[in-house]
Parts: C-alpha cells; structure tokens; sequence
C-alpha cells in the first residue's frame, strides 16, 4: 500500500489539491474498487471534497476548523479486491490565517478628536474613543498599543487604551505653572496589529493632544478710576 501525505491547510487561502497515490495489486489483472470515507467537521461541514482520486481542501466559513479547539479530518481509502481488503488513511489539519499578510486585511477607519479638542490647563478630563478598525477574516483579534507620544514628555504618558475602549488625560493648573507639561499639541501614535507587533499586518493611527497656554493672550482689566475732589485751605 503507498504511503499517503497528511495535509496542512490554512484556512482562507486558495484551495489545496492533492490526488492520492494509486494503490497496486498482484496480478494487476484482477479488479480493485476502491471506496472513501470523509470526516466531516464537528458543525457537519467539511473542508474537503473529493473528484474521484483527487482532493480539494478550502474552507472559509469561519474559524471552527481551529477554535476553540483544533480539529482534523481523517480521510480514509480502503481498496477491495475480491476477498482481499486494504486500508489506508491521512489527515487534514489546519492553520490561523491571521499571522499570513497575504491573507489578512486590516481596515483603518476615521477617528475622532479628544473630547474637549482641547484644554487650557482646566483639570478637565480629555478622553478619546477607538473606532475599532476593521479585520478580515473578521476572526481575527486586533491589538492595539500606544507606540510613542511626540514630543516625548514623561507628563503625557504613553497609555494603551482601557476596557472601554478609551484613553484619558488630564492636565492641571500646576502642571502649567511648574512647566511639567508646556503648552503645544502631542501626537500620541498607536499601533493596530493582527500579529503581536508583525510589521506587514500593523496599521497606525495618531490622537492628538492640545494644550493651549491660559496666558497667552491675557488682556489687563484696569480698575475703576475714581475723581477725588480736594479743596486748597489756607493753613496759617
């Protein structure tokens, strides 16, 4: 009996084909039938198809075929020749499309302003909210992570976003007047990734913070004049 090739499939990608080998009989003579049994996937469907002795595997339902559990699909050949039988079996397992730049897209959609634009140094909360961008395979999980805040400034941290999706800062009169945190706009840079920081699956978006001086254009409010009236006395 010839050896038959397990196979390894990365869901999504373009179909994989594999004819298996013939099998042989003594005297080549006699009539051989063969017969074929496929496993089907835990959800009853099957990633391979069968044209006679050829094999086709492509699948792009979903992710079952690797979570929550992996799973395979065990094909197996049997051949009858009269009294005689034989048996023979190989395995289709799979893989993740989503560490594979040819097989993932990463969409960036618009993001929003910090909520206010900006502040002038007022204790007031500035909070941005992701605007999940778009994956596909939509399986696919998506990381996102504060790369660099431009001018670096130990005052503006570089903070990842929380479980809501968002990230606040807060700036105070003090931060002001002691210069902790000049007046001026950071860029806040974050990367959007389909495989743990892969450069050819990562997409970038930029927050920007803005701080406006409180005395930059300070008027001076002069107080109220007052007339004084004084009457010259003679004194002797």
């Amino acid at each position: 009996m010839p050896a038959l090739d397990d196979q390894v499939y990365r869901l999504t990608s373009n179909a994989k084909i594999y004819a298996h080998p013939v099998f042989t009989i003594e005297p080549v003579f006699c009539n051989m039938v063969y017969s074929y049994n496929i496993q089907n996937l835990s959800a009853g469907d099957s990633a391979v198809v069968r044209n006679d002795e050829t094999f086709t595997i492509f699948y792009n339902n979903d992710d079952s075929p690797i979570s929550p559990v992996p799973q395979t699909q065990v094909i197996t050949i049997t051949t009858n020749s009269g009294s005689t039988s034989k048996q023979g079996t190989f395995v289709v397992s799979f893989e993740s499309p989503c560490q594979d730049k040819d097989l993932v897209t990463i969409t960036a959609t618009t993001q929003s302003a910090t909520v206010p634009a900006s502040d002038s140094y007022t204790s007031t909360d500035m909070t941005f909210t992701y605007n999940a961008f778009q994956v596909v395979p939509s399986y696919c999980d998506l990381t996102v992570t504060c790369r660099s805040v431009a001018p670096s400034n130990v005052n503006v941290p570089c903070q990842d976003l929380d479980s809501n999706g968002q990230v606040t800062w807060n700036f105070t009169p003090q931060d002001y007047t002691d210069r902790r945190v000049p007046p001026g706009t950071y860029t806040v840079t974050y990367d959007v990734t389909a495989s743990n920081g892969n450069a050819d699956l990562t997409e970038s978006f930029d927050v920007v913070i803005t701080l406006v001086d409180p005395c930059a254009n300070l008027v001076p409010t002069l107080p109220n004049s007052q007339t004084v009236e004084y009457t010259i006395t003679d004194v002797s």
